[in-house]
């Protein structure tokens, strides 16, 4: 009895099990089938879908593929914002691989991207399809990716059929478990996009599958909806209100909560801050309050466009406004009171921007307004204002110019032009100064012969006065043509000039050829048609650029008397004549050997040089290249395999072979006799080395060359008169080779080798070269800082004189020009004399 419940337990259980493998089975056997939702034909999907209507269409179908492939790649960590962006081949290789059913969604978003969802609520991924690998070093825009078929087999009912749609052609695709209720996921992609047209959509499709949820989620689309329509009417859509009231009501005949009824409020509130501004603006107008109307209706004038009857009520009050002040503009100007015609004018010009009327009124007033106080300037004797005024009348773009503008202004500008005379008179000492006399366009001032200007000495101290009378007879000379002023200007460029030849000569006889270059330069502006201060310029140019030429010499000795120390003397003075031509000097000057020694020997005596000079100089303490060889014998050995030994192993495999085959027939027991043969043929093979070593000698010679060089370098300078910090220039080099002869085939540890001849020349010009580079940039260093000597020696000199000269060679010498340094030797020399411009001082 036991037995028997026993075995019908068993039974039990073993249906149980056979029940879960099968259920199991059928679980993991069930496919997927993919939800494909299409765009709207003539709709874009960005849309809110606030308006309007859609339908959602969309195909079941399953084994879908992306570019004939069941995968697609996940560009994780790739950012991008729209579809232009350039995937290398990189991110592509980097991407992850994952089959397209196995996602919860591919879908598109409003940048133009194909997006994956790996699963319900996690964020997505940008996607691409398979198969379409860059080149190498290429890469494509996404947009490039987009351009395949998405494939698969659609389901109508019981029938089958291909499927093929382009990608762009789809929306969404919901991968979901066959069989699945195809509503659920329409429920979800509405839910997605949030839009009252595409929840109606739902509903008219799946014949209100979940009716209550659908209408409670289009109801919160509703009320984003209205919100939207609420913020357009704040923005100055004035049609957006009855929008927004319409889709409050709506929703809230879905369900009426606080939400919709706080919208409502809101909407009501802004409406009323509408209505109260346009009632306060009408009832202004009814009372011909125009003006006051018109500042009532600022508030919603970003509702004209939008609104009709407040565009025709506010064009009505501007219209009559621009009549009521037009009219007042009129009479004001008749009663001569010219500001408030102007007033009255311009605010009617305001109302009605294109009235020509309103334009010829504020003219008219503008212009009065110049002529009469421009009059009032020229009478109390201010008629540089006055020119002001009329000169900003005149370039008044609004209004035609009036003929009397011009003729008002030509006097203003003669009689400031006299103002200025007499000021530059009083300032030159011209018969104390002569008052400025009324000009009038039909009146002249007497004109002075030029001959009998007879202006005051000119000294450094008094120069000023002669600067700043320029100045005012130029301005008059371009304000109003009159002989008095002219000659009075000749005399005044004639002072200035002699002044400075008379200081230019002065610094040729102290050989400051650059301070007397400078004035010259001056004296010509003030004086161009002179022969005389050309023929001066000329001449301190020559002077000055041959004193600004830079002499560039070297003079080397050596403490080793060998060819490589000449060898090595000749590369480093090539290095600092190619330096010379590089540093950006003007028109360098190399100096021989002979002539760089005695210019060497001045800058030690302390001797003065005619142009700047800068040497070069330093001593050779090593050059060598040394050749060392050591033949010697080296012990060595070699192996090869024992000829015994290996006939010996030979004979124990094949035994050993025997005694393996009869184990597998017969077993342990009748095979003992050739296991033991084999421990005997083993033991017999390894009485025998296994390899013989053979020792012996061979012939080897390690050959080693080393090679260097070192010298000092240092440069004096005619200008600070101060040799510099020496530098050591250093290289070395060597080179190694071992030749081995007598070396046995079978050592494997060496090889028979031989060497070159070893080329000392090749060494030894390697290390030349390095010391060359670095004496060329020594030299081109030193070389840019050498107009710095003149901009330092200025700095520390007493003698004013000779800082002006210094900062002058500076700064023609000077590469850049702009820097701080040549900023202030400017201001130095203008705080000096402002004659000493140096504009026209270039490199």
């Amino acid at each position: 009895m036991e037995r028997c419940r026993y075995n019908h337990y068993l039974s039990l259980i073993i249906l149980a099990l056979g029940c879960c493998f099968l259920a199991s089975a059928t679980v993991s056997a069930q496919g997927k089938q993919a939800i494909i939702i299409l765009r709207p034909a003539g709709a874009d999907t960005r849309e809110a879908g606030c308006d309007g209507t859609t339908d959602i269409v969309f195909q079941i179908a399953t084994d879908v593929k992306i570019n004939n492939k069941d995968e697609v790649r996940l560009l994780n960590g790739f950012s991008a914002n729209n579809s232009s962006e350039l995937v290398g081949r990189d991110p592509y290789d980097r991407s992850g691989k994952i089959k397209a059913k196995d996602l919860f969604s591919l879908k598109w978003s409003n940048d133009g991207l194909l997006y994956a969802i790996s699963v319900s609520g996690q964020a997505p991924v940008v996607v691409v399809p398979d198969n379409m690998k860059p080149q190498k070093g290429a890469a494509l825009s996404l947009n490039s990716f987009y351009g395949v078929t998405v494939t698969g087999d659609a389901r109508d009912g019981k029938q089958k059929r291909k499927l093929s749609l382009g990608l762009r052609e789809v929306w969404k695709i919901y991968f979901v478990p066959d069989g699945a209720n195809v509503n659920d996921t329409l429920f979800t992609h509405a839910a997605e996009e949030q839009s009252v047209s595409i929840w109606e959509a739902y509903l008219r499709k799946t014949s209100n599958y979940r009716n209550s949820e659908a209408n409670a989620k289009m109801r919160d689309a509703v009320l984003e909806c209205a919100r939207g329509d609420l913020r357009r009417f704040v923005g100055g859509e004035y049609g957006a209100l009855a929008k927004a009231r319409e889709r409050v009501a709506r929703a809230q005949s879905i369900k009426d909560d606080e939400v919709s009824r706080q919208l409502a409020a809101d909407i009501q509130r802004e409406q009323q801050k509408v209505e109260d501004a346009r009632s306060k603006a009408e009832q202004l107008i009814k009372a011909e309050k125009w003006d006051e109307a018109i500042d009532a209706a600022e508030p919603i004038l970003k509702y004209l466009t939008s609104w009709p009857d407040l565009n025709q009520m506010y064009n009505h009050a501007l219209e009559q406004s621009h009549e009521i002040h037009l009219n007042a503009g009129d009479k004001e100007f008749l009663a001569n009171q010219l500001e408030g015609s102007l007033g009255d004018c311009s605010l009617a010009w305001k109302r009605l921007p294109n009235s020509e009327r309103a334009r010829a009124c504020v003219c008219r007033a503008r212009t009065e307004i110049a002529l009469r106080d421009s009059k009032k300037n020229r009478q109390i004797s201010h008629p540089k204002d006055a020119k002001e005024l009329l000169e900003k009348q005149i370039a008044d773009s609004d209004c035609k110019q009036d003929p009397r503008l011009a003729v008002e202004l030509k006097g203003a500008k003669c009689e400031y032009a006299q103002q200025l005379y007499a000021e530059a008179r009083k300032l030159l000492g011209v018969g104390g100064g002569a008052p400025a006399r009324a000009v009038g366009p039909r009146r002249r001032a007497p004109a002075q012969p030029a001959g009998a200007v007879n202006v005051k000495l000119i000294s450094m101290q008094n120069k000023k006065d002669f600067r700043d009378a320029r100045e005012k007879l130029q301005l008059a000379s371009e304000l109003c043509v009159d002989e008095g002023i002219q000659s009075l200007l000749q005399a005044t460029n004639r002072r200035l000039s002699d002044f400075c030849v008379t200081e230019a000569k002065s610094a040729l006889q102290r050989n400051n050829d650059g301070t007397a270059y400078v004035y010259l330069q001056s004296a010509e502006v003030y004086t161009p048609q002179d022969a005389t201060v050309s023929s001066l310029l000329n001449e301190a140019r020559e002077r000055f650029q041959q004193r600004t030429r830079v002499s560039i010499g070297s003079v080397f000795e050596s403490n080793v008397h060998n060819e490589g120390a000449g060898v090595l003397i000749n590369e480093v003075t090539d290095a600092i004549q190619s330096a010379a031509t590089e540093a950006g000097l003007s028109q360098p000057n190399v100096l021989d050997s002979q002539e760089a020694a005695g210019a060497w020997r001045a800058i030690q005596g302390g001797r003065a040089l005619n142009s700047p000079t800068i040497i070069f100089n330093g001593t050779v303490m090593a050059t060598n290249v040394d050749v060392s060889s050591n033949r010697h014998s080296v012990d060595s050995s070699y192996s090869y395999e024992n000829e015994r030994w290996k006939e010996a192993d030979r004979v124990h495999d094949a035994k050993n072979e025997q005694y393996k085959n009869c184990k597998k027939q017969y077993g342990e027991q009748p095979c003992g006799q050739l296991g033991a043969e084999v421990a005997q043929l083993r033991a017999y093979r390894d009485q025998f080395p296994r390899n013989i070593t053979e020792r012996y000698s061979y012939s080897e010679n390690p050959i080693q060359m080393v090679g260097g060089a070192r010298m000092s370098l240092r440069s004096s300078d005619s200008i600070s008169r101060s040799a510099r910090v020496a530098e050591n220039l250093e290289a070395a080099d060597r080179w190694e080779c071992v030749e081995r002869s007598g070396v046995n085939p079978q050592d494997y540890s060496a090889r028979d080798s031989s060497c070159p001849e070893p080329n000392r020349e090749a060494l030894f010009g390697g290390i030349v070269l390095k010391i060359k580079q670095e004496a060329h940039r020594i030299a081109l260093t030193q070389l840019r800082d050498l107009p710095f000597s003149y901009y330092k020696r200025a700095q520390s000199s007493p003698n004013r004189q000779q800082s002006v000269e210094d900062y002058l060679r500076f700064v023609f010498l000077s590469r850049d020009k702009s820097g701080s340094e040549a900023q202030q030797a400017r201001a130095f020399l203008i705080a000096y004399d402002p004659e000493l411009t140096t504009d026209g001082v270039m490199r």
